[in-house]
């Protein structure tokens, strides 16, 4: 009681009108609860940075690839390859290459590893595989799937050389008819693959890829081999020399 009346005193002593500095007179009446809210406030701040400084190292960092108005190809440090049409992307986590999220069209070649799968999601495909080569196109209505090698799962849908599949977002994957596999893919592989076709067929997607029209007046000819399909004119030639054969090329 003694050291209230003191205190209060001492209040009443220095009071005066306007003037009354409550900081101060808290600091004398209660020394040590000031230090300890000034060492808590900086305990506080500490501690914040800390979990700041330690989320921003937890954060995986993220991998962007991305082509522009034309096509790229990258090579993931798996040795995957990926070709990307244009302004199409793939983002993985720096720690797991062989999962990732796809917008556009990408062509895969992946590198076989029984123990790491190799998974494509995006806004509406899931693929899975173990290595294989294959295309996806994905958009938020549906995604389609091509597999030019191997075996692929698209949403469980298992789909094998020579088939394509496609899911629509909401519902189930279903197979669908391959047509023209190969003019679906041949932006990416750059080389065109023939076995025992008929010359008409081979001059048919020939005319649809390179939009020119392809002519002969031998179309029941056939063609086995691999071709570049960079050089349109190599190609031609070396068909006319080993079918003997004339090929007319019009506009």
């Amino acid at each position: 009681m003694d050291n209230k009346k003191k205190n209060f005193d001492f209040v009443m002593r220095h009071y005066q009108q306007g003037k009354f500095d409550t900081q101060k007179a808290l600091r004398t009446l209660f020394p040590d609860t000031h230090r300890r809210f000034s060492i808590l406030k900086v305990a506080a701040v500490v501690a914040a940075l800390a979990i700041i400084s330690a989320m921003v190292l937890m954060r995986e960092r993220t991998i962007r690839l991305a082509a522009g108005q034309e096509m790229a190809v990258f090579m993931l440090p798996d040795s995957s390859r990926i070709t990307l049409a244009p302004h199409a992307t793939v983002a993985y986590k720096k720690r797991d290459c062989r999962t990732l999220h796809l917008t556009g069209k990408a062509y895969f070649e992946v590198k076989h590893d029984e123990v790491h799968p190799f998974i494509v999601e995006g806004s509406t495909a899931h693929v899975r595989v173990l290595g294989t080569k294959f295309q996806v196109e994905d958009s938020e209505r549906e995604a389609i799937v091509s597999v030019t090698q191997g075996r692929v799962s698209l949403a469980g849908l298992l789909l094998a050389q020579g088939q394509c599949g496609v899911m629509r977002r909401g519902g189930k994957p279903q197979l669908q008819e391959a047509t023209d596999l190969q003019l679906s893919t041949i932006w990416a592989t750059q080389q065109w693959h023939f076995d025992n076709t008929p010359l008409s067929e081979v001059l048919r997607q020939m005319t649809q890829y390179y939009g020119k029209r392809f002519t002969t007046t031998n179309p029941e000819k056939r063609l086995t081999g691999d071709f570049d399909a960079k050089d349109m004119q190599l190609m031609v030639d070396i068909i006319e020399q080993t079918l003997e054969t004339k090929i007319n090329v019009n506009p």
